[in-house]
């Protein structure tokens, strides 16, 4: 419920995204991905709590054998949550959550690179725009637009 007059790179230091996606063909994938940013750093009393979301994510190989590089569009709905200091704040209160959404909207590129027959390691460097089409949603009092990065790094598992 603060006022955000000015901002800034606010970081959202942990993020928990588990996927589940199918290939349509070894270029072409598609998948959901739950997403729970834990908020990190605040220290206002009553800051907000825990930012879920839901994605759709495709993602196009640019070898015909579904390694190497690829690129990623997203979108979902949800809450993005950064870590930013206040302007208006009082001696010990000065850092608060503030939330982005819950329209998700993104784009990324990554790399997958098999370790064996059904394990492959993925990296993914994606921007993920929060756009607040509505003022309060998902328990948040105040709604923002903003846009956040992710490198995300993993492990794939097919079957």
């Amino acid at each position: 419920n603060n006022p955000v007059k000015s901002c800034c790179v606010g970081p959202s230091l942990v993020v928990i995204q588990p996927e589940l996606g199918f290939y349509l063909s070894p270029k072409l994938a598609i998948s959901i991905a739950g997403r729970i940013g834990i908020p990190v750093g605040a220290n206002m009393d009553g800051h907000a709590t825990a930012a879920p979301g839901g994605l759709v994510r495709v993602r196009y190989a640019l070898s015909p054998t579904g390694q190497g590089l690829r690129v990623m569009g997203q979108a979902g709905v949800g809450v993005l949550r950064n870590t930013i200091k206040i302007d208006n704040a009082m001696n010990g209160m000065d850092t608060d959550i503030v939330a982005q959404g819950p329209l998700l909207i993104g784009a990324g590129v990554g790399y997958t690179k098999a370790l064996s027959g059904s394990i492959a390691f993925i990296a993914d460097l994606s921007a993920l725009a929060g756009i607040a089409v509505t003022s309060t949603a998902l328990s948040s009092p105040k709604l923002n637009t903003g846009v956040g990065a992710d490198l995300s790094l993993g492990l794939q598992l097919g079957f």
